[in-house]
Formats: C-alpha cells, sequence, structure tokens
C-alpha cells in the first residue's frame, strides 16, 4: 500500500469516526475535546521520554523494528515504577516527577548520540518480521488503530462534553484519590485533609499505577477525575497495541491480521467496560499481560537480557497492579520452558545481577508484600473450604460465556452454542497455524482460563474470579478468532474462504452491536451536580459538618470525596470494602437527593440541583462525630 493511498484511507477512516461519533453521542467540539488534548500531550510526552531510551535498550533484535511504538507502553511501566519508587524513597512527588523526565531525556539524548550519524534511523534497523514491511504497517497504522481504540472507548465522555469519571465503580473514587494522595504524601502516609487519606491496606501493591494518573494531572493541569477518563483510554489503547505485537512477532501473523485482531481486542464489549466502569487495576493487568507474553516469546526463543529485562519490567507492572492476572503468562512461560528446556541456557545469574535485583526487592518491599497479600489471600479463598463471600458482588457486570469473546447475544441456546463451536475451530486453526513455540502454550493458557472460567461460573460468590478470569482470557481468545478466520480467507484452506469471510463479517458486526450497546448504557458518574458540591462545600461557614444521607453506593462515596475540606459524617454509611465517614445523626448540614427532605431539616433548602440538596438541620441530641478521617473497612489482611 503506498503512502498516500495509505494517508487516505487513514483520513476517510477519521472521518466516518467523526460521523458516527456525532451520529451516536453528539460529540463535536467542546470542553471535553480539550480536556483530551491536554491530558493526551502530557500521556504521550511522560510516556515518550521515560521509555525512549529504554525501549531501544530493552528491544531485543526480533523487535527492535517497533522500538518506537514500544517506547509508549514501556514508558508507561517505567515512569510506573520510577515515581512509585522515589515517593517510597519520600522523595517530593513534583521532585521525582522532574528526575523521571531528566533521567529519561539525558538518557535519550545518550542513546541517539551513541547511534552515529545515523541516528534518525537508529529505529528503523534490525532484523525481525518488520524488516520488509513499511513504516506504514510498522508505525502508523498500529497507531491510527490505537488513537480509534481510545476514542470509541471515550464515546461517553464525548456525549457528556467535558473529562470526567464514567461508569458505574466505585473503585474509581479511590483511584483518582490516590492519585491525589502520592502527589503531596508518600506511601504509607496518612492526609486527612486530602480526599481519600490513606491509600487502602488491600491495595499496598497497587502504587505504581496512581503514579502516572497523579503526573498526567500535573503535567496537564487537570484535577484526577478530569484526567482519569483520558488515562484509561490510552492504557486500553496500549493494551490493544500489545495484541497487535503478540500477534504480528509472536504468531507471525500477517500486518493486516495482526491490526485486525489489535481492533477487535481494543474495540469489544468486555475490554470496553473494564476501561469506562472502570476496573482501573485490571485494566492496567489487561496492559500489562499481551507485553509479557511477547517478551517471554522472545526471550525463549533467543534469550538474552535485553528481552529478559524486558520481561521483568512488564511482569512487575502487571504483578504490581492486579497479582491475579500472573497465573496466565506464568501458566505461558511454563508451557514454553518445558518446550524449549534442553535449548536454554539455564545457569546461575551473576553477582551483579542478583545484587540489583534484591536491591530493587528492597525498595519495592511494601509493593511486594502486597503481592504476597493479594495472592497468598485469594488462592485461600479459592480452597475447596475458602470463603469466596469478601470476593463477590452483585453489581459485576454478569458477562455471558460467548459475550466475553466478542460475540452477539442472539436468542437460543442452540445458535449460541455453534457461534461457541465455530469461534473455537477458528481459534483452534489460528494455533495450528501459529510457531509451535508459541501456539502450544498459548493453547494451554487459554484452555485453562476456559476451564477456570467455566468452574467460577458455577460456584457460589465467586463472581469477582469469574469476571477477572474472563477479563484476560476473553481478550486472547478474540483475537485467536479473528486470526483463525483471516487466516482461512488468506490462505483459501479447503475451500472455507467464503465460510470464513461471512463469518467474520459476522463476527464483526456482533462485536459492533455489543460496544455500541455498551458505551449507549455507560453514563457520567461524576457528574456536574457532584463536582458542585466542591463549591456548595466552600459556601458553608467555617467549621460546619455536614452529614451525608445518601444511601451507600457510588454518590455517597463521591459526596465526601467532594466535602473533603470539611467534617463529614454520615446516615448510613457504606462498609465494607471502601473507607466511609463515621456514623452520626448530628451534623449542621446535610446532603441528600434532590426531593427529599431530611425529617430533621429546618427552613427551605439551602443549595439544590437537579441530582442533590443542601438542607439546614435541627439541633440534635448527642456528640457531633463528624470528622475529615475516614473509617478503614479493612484493617488486616487475613491469608490464613
Amino acid at each position: 500500500m503506498t503512502r498516500r493511498r495509505s494517508l487516505l484511507l487513514a483520513a476517510a477512516g477519521a472521518l466516518a469516526l467523526a460521523a458516527w461519533e456525532h451520529w451516536e453521542f453528539s460529540a463535536g467540539l467542546s470542553r471535553a475535546v480539550g480536556d483530551a488534548l491536554r491530558a493526551g500531550a502530557a500521556l504521550v510526552f511522560l510516556y515518550f521520554v521515560a521509555g525512549f531510551a529504554p525501549a531501544r535498550l530493552l528491544a531485543p533484535a526480533e523487535l527492535r523494528p517497533w522500538a518506537p511504538v514500544l517506547a509508549l507502553p514501556v514508558g508507561a511501566a517505567v515512569s510506573a515504577i520510577a515515581l512509585a519508587a522515589l515517593g517510597i524513597a519520600h522523595v517530593p512527588f513534583t521532585v521525582g516527577l522532574v528526575l523521571v523526565l531528566a533521567a529519561g531525556a539525558v538518557a535519550g539524548v545518550a542513546v541517539v548520540r551513541r547511534a552515529g550519524s545515523n541516528a534518525s534511523g537508529w529505529a528503523f534497523r534490525g532484523g525481525g518480521p518488520g524488516r520488509s514491511g513499511d513504516l506504514g504497517a510498522r508505525f502508523g497504522w498500529p497507531l491510527f488503530v490505537a488513537v480509534v481504540v481510545a476514542v470509541v472507548a471515550l464515546s461517553p465522555v464525548w456525549r457528556t462534553g467535558f473529562g470526567t469519571v464514567v461508569g458505574q465503580n466505585g473503585d474509581v473514587v479511590l483511584a483518582v484519590g490516590s492519585a491525589e494522595l502520592v502527589k503531596e504524601a508518600p506511601p504509607g502516609a496518612v492526609r486527612a485533609e486530602l480526599p481519600v487519606d490513606r491509600i487502602p491496606l488491600v491495595w499496598r501493591s497497587k502504587y505504581p499505577i496512581f503514579y502516572p494518573l497523579a503526573a498526567v494531572s500535573e503535567l496537564s493541569g487537570l484535577d484526577a477525575v478530569a484526567t482519569f477518563p483520558f488515562v484509561a483510554a490510552a492504557m486500553l489503547a496500549l493494551a490493544a497495541l500489545g495484541f497487535f505485537l503478540l500477534a504480528r512477532v509472536g504468531m507471525r501473523a500477517p500486518p493486516a491480521a495482526a491490526l485486525g485482531a489489535m481492533a477487535a481486542v481494543g474495540l469489544s464489549r468486555l475490554p470496553v467496560h473494564v476501561a469506562d466502569h472502570p476496573f482501573y487495576n485490571q485494566l492496567w493487568a489487561l496492559f500489562a499481560l499481551p507485553f509479557v507474553l511477547v517478551a517471554g516469546i522472545v526471550f525463549l526463543r533467543r534469550p538474552d537480557r535485553r528481552s529478559l529485562g524486558l520481561l521483568a519490567l512488564f511482569g512487575a507492572i502487571g504483578a504490581f497492579a492486579y497479582p491475579l492476572m500472573l497465573p496466565f503468562p506464568l501458566l505461558f512461560l511454563a508451557v514454553g520452558a518445558w518446550r524449549e528446556r534442553h535449548r536454554l541456557p539455564w545457569r546461575r545469574p551473576s553477582r551483579g545481577v542478583a545484587l540489583g535485583a534484591l536491591t530493587g526487592l528492597a525498595l519495592l518491599a511494601v509493593l511486594v508484600r502486597g503481592i504476597v497479600e493479594k495472592s497468598a489471600s485469594a488462592a485461600v479463598a479459592l480452597s475447596p473450604w475458602g470463603d469466596l463471600s469478601a470476593w463477590s458482588g452483585s453489581a459485576l457486570l454478569h458477562v455471558p460465556f460467548h459475550r466475553a469473546f466478542g460475540l452477539p447475544a442472539p436468542g437460543g441456546t442452540a445458535l449460541v452454542v455453534l457461534m461457541l463451536l465455530a469461534a473455537g475451530a477458528a481459534a483452534a486453526y489460528a494455533l495450528s497455524r501459529a510457531p509451535r513455540d508459541v501456539g502450544v502454550p498459548l493453547a494451554v493458557t487459554v484452555a485453562a482460563g476456559l476451564a477456570f472460567g467455566i468452574y467460577f461460573r458455577h460456584r457460589t460468590q465467586a463472581e469477582l474470579f469469574y469476571f477477572k478470569t474472563m477479563g484476560f482470557v476473553g481478550p486472547l481468545g478474540t483475537m485467536l478468532v479473528v486470526l483463525g478466520l483471516l487466516e482461512l480467507i488468506r490462505r483459501r484452506a479447503r475451500g472455507l474462504a467464503v465460510p470464513g469471510a461471512v463469518a467474520l463479517a459476522a463476527f464483526a458486526i456482533g462485536l459492533a452491536v455489543n460496544t455500541r450497546r455498551e458505551l449507549l448504557d455507560t453514563h457520567v458518574y461524576a457528574s456536574r451536580d457532584v463536582l458542585a458540591l466542591r463549591d456548595w462545600s466552600r459556601a458553608l461557614p467555617a467549621g460546619a459538618t455536614v452529614r451525608t444521607d445518601l444511601p451507600p453506593g457510588g454518590h455517597q462515596l463521591w459526596s465526601w470525596y467532594m466535602l473533603s475540606d470539611r467534617r463529614v459524617c454520615a446516615s448510613s454509611p457504606l462498609i465494607g470494602f471502601f473507607p466511609y465517614p463515621p456514623q452520626s445523626r448530628r451534623a449542621d448540614y446535610a446532603i441528600a437527593f434532590a426531593g427529599r427532605r431530611p425529617r430533621d431539616a429546618t427552613g427551605p433548602p439551602v443549595r439544590t440541583s437537579s441530582q442533590f440538596t443542601l438542607w439546614r438541620l435541627r439541633p440534635a441530641p448527642g456528640p457531633d462525630v463528624c470528622s475529615r478521617r475516614m473509617i478503614d473497612s479493612i484493617t488486616e489482611v487475613n491469608i490464613v
């Protein structure tokens, strides 16, 4: 494909996407576009500066043709871990951010100078499948598809008209609050004056994923609530880019097939749900998964320090973000290593490497402890005698088995079974055509994931494990289905090209319909009325206390978040996983849903909006125990 044709096709695709967004979501020029440009520029700047040099230094020969694209995901992982390490060392956040950017810039200049007079082309040399491809196939089209994935995932934000949190998941309140917290305090500190005064104990390992959100917020000038959706969309786009490399480098798929798999994974309903609702820690784990697999594949093919370093980097960020993702890459790598056991150079690490690893583990000990706690408690819960009540939840999306792989949901069990069989056949064909060093480990990993998904689907109170398992195995299966169908069409195997094309078209239509439904069902979470609670709080007399009469749920979480500049209590606090304000009836004011008047309210409403009303309260007996300090729902992690 010529460069001119590629540009014309990309422009036509961009126009079609813009027209669809306007038609479906009334998207146009709004404050959301400006917020997206600010956050996007800050994120690309941070990730590229932090990842440019490490990507060049860590990219082995097989990945070197994609080193410039690899700079963004490498920068995400490097900036997250580096900022967290500096935070643990009690380096102030702003100083740490400057140090990371300065170190990245100096290292980048050194790498370019080392490349010599041909520095402008350093990224385009090297072996691997990309040598014979044009730059558009290697860089332009993958980045274009990544932007499309991000733009589509942001559809609910375009509809809202400004940068804010969408979806319905209370975890995001803690995520944005934790990002604001790490700007002001090191890990483990308590700051009662901030919306989230401490990071929950069960998130002890997740500090690194809050630092990039805080850094993009700082660089863009947007607060964490406005920054969050753009960071989440970018992480989904980078995850899709990882699946492109997994298909292209790992499975040796043609460029068009790898791009098709990338688009299918990034635009499938389940990954979009994870990004939009949002499950921030799982999103980072989904981002890490394909890069861990790619780095592991390259290392097993040709072991060297570069591929091992890349594997360690993405394995670390995946483990810190969500330790329950680890069984997937560990099983894949174990099967792959067993197959290559006679060829791998098994040897003891050098003293320098061992000392460096121990130093890193000591510096990040608090994070490693969190990984051990999370993994051990999950293992105990999954045992035959384990209690899964803490891992269940009716609010989790019920994901029918077929929908996890992007398949449509027509009526009739027989048709669903037929679709699953056809998808399984296409995936099996893709695995049979893949290099054996990838096909066998990937087949074992996906089969094990499916088996555990079925098990969790039928075990009582295992909703969370089912959702998380399908959240990882679903994208792998979607990638295989697309690659299998495209391989059938390309090879015209045994007269199956036409049925394969029909199946691919039906699959694409079903995926688009499902994702459209997901986007239309995703609504604003931190609405203008929610954000306005900050202004209401500032207008109250100094020292006045506020009781939230909102029922346990997401709006109650947002209420104490937005009222963090004063002492708060709750008539019926949400007790469980989340921090909560003290329970009390006595306060000076109360927040309630619009149209609901507290029994002890006096006079007309002080403030009102379409969602909330602020009332003055009559004096009540008993002490006023409202506080700026939240009460922790979980005070220890039990692993026995």
